[in-house]
């Protein structure tokens, strides 16, 4: 503090003693500022030419990804990005842009027209008309689908939906061998044609469809259940599903890898493919339609079947013990109970004397004792129309 306060006063003095008025001190004082104003613009200007800038943290360039540096891979496969999901815009044709059947020429025309009230009228009558007769373009797989309605389908799916189609055994084979020509082509690249057989099997009750494989003789056999898979849409998802696992097998070389990074890789590579179909999932979500169908009368619990493989008298329910009730699902969903069968006559009539008049010939076989049974029934019929005639009112004394 002392050598502060000595040095101030030596400053002062050398001050009054070099500058004899206040206007020397303020020309002194302003010659001072000017001199350190300058060596400060002077190091600010110099400062970015031998300083390299900051980087700022977290600066919005790090963020945005720059299209040149990007990779090219990731440009072409953006599955590693996404997955594909079921969209319910996908299943609406509305959105769909429309074929039109008349030239540009002529839309042309229509459009440059310009006439009095009457003539524009006609002009948007037929566009209106044109636009009617517009139709959807939609190709032979998406045709398949259930959502598509059959006027718009394509001309080689059409087959599939009318009469039996798809019920009949051949149509089913035929459309799965359809199938595996396109998805060999465009998918697999030809690399499955000569090693892959389709069957249909209907012991699969609740699986669509599986794929076994043989490594020593290197084919697949790819199984599909027509009680599963009961229409095209089905076959056509379940059929490039099992491929996929063919291909980790056959093409890969790789086995027991079930849905792993491979199956994914060519279920992706079926979806750039078809963008147009749904997403290759893991499992099914189908609803089966079982025909048969038991119902416990006090719980109300269903037991579904393809077959009368319950005995009601005997099985009961496991919940509640109560006793079942056998209901026949016709319309997938129309639940009628079945009808107790009645016995005819006939029926009858074999009944009772099918034991007696075997034991009475037995050298007659099945057929000829059945053919016996039925002549025999034949004349006791008669017999009791001759018995017992028909009384005819007399046509004459009926007024009409």
């Amino acid at each position: 503090m002392i050598l502060f306060l000595s040095i101030r006063i030596s400053f002062i003095n050398n001050r009054r003693t070099t500058h004899n008025n206040s206007s020397d001190d303020d020309q002194a004082f302003e010659k001072f500022l000017q001199e350190h104003r300058t060596v400060k613009t002077i190091k600010c200007e110099e400062k970015p030419s031998t300083e390299p800038k900051r980087k700022k943290r977290n600066s919005i360039q790090e963020f945005i990804c720059n299209s040149s540096s990007a990779s090219s891979g990731e440009d072409d496969d953006p599955s590693e990005f996404y997955s594909k999901v079921n969209r319910i815009i996908d299943k609406d044709l509305s959105w769909r842009k429309p074929e039109e059947d008349y030239s540009s020429d002529e839309s042309s025309q229509l459009s440059s027209s310009s006439s009095p009230s009457s003539s524009s009228s006609e002009n948007d009558e037929r566009i209106i008309r044109k636009k009617k007769d517009m139709k959807i373009s939609i190709n032979f797989l998406e045709s398949l689908s259930n959502y598509v309605p059959l006027e718009d389908k394509h001309s080689d799916a059409k087959q599939y939906f009318i009469r039996t189609g798809f019920k009949n055994k051949n149509k089913r084979q035929e459309l799965a061998e359809k199938l595996f020509s396109i998805y060999d082509q465009d998918v697999f690249s030809s690399k499955l044609s000569d090693k892959v057989t389709i069957v249909w099997s209907g012991r699969l009750t609740a699986t669509a469809g599986h794929c076994t494989t043989r490594r020593s003789s290197q084919t697949a056999t790819v199984t599909l259940s027509h009680k599963v898979c009961d229409s095209p849409e089905r076959c056509r998802d379940t059929l490039l599903h099992e491929l996929c696992h063919a291909a980790v097998s056959l093409i890969d070389n790789v086995t027991d890898q079930g849905h792993g990074p491979l199956w994914r890789k060519w279920t992706h590579k079926a979806e750039r493919c078809y963008p147009y179909l749904p997403a290759i999932s893991v499992k099914h979500t189908y609803d089966i339609a079982y025909k048969f169908i038991y119902r416990c009368i006090q719980c109300h619990y269903e037991v579904q079947r393809h077959s009368k493989s319950l005995n009601i008298e005997i099985d009961c329910c496991g919940k509640c013990m109560g006793k079942f009730e056998l209901l026949l699902n016709n319309n997938k969903t129309n639940e009628v109970q079945t009808p107790k069968k009645t016995l005819t006559r006939y029926n009858l009539f074999i009944k009772e004397h099918f034991q007696t008049t075997k034991q009475a010939q037995p050298h007659l076989s099945t057929p000829q004792l059945m053919k016996h049974l039925s002549q025999e029934y034949r004349k006791t019929m008669e017999q009791q129309q001759q018995s017992n005639p028909i009384d005819l009112p007399d046509l004459e004394q009926l007024k009409i």
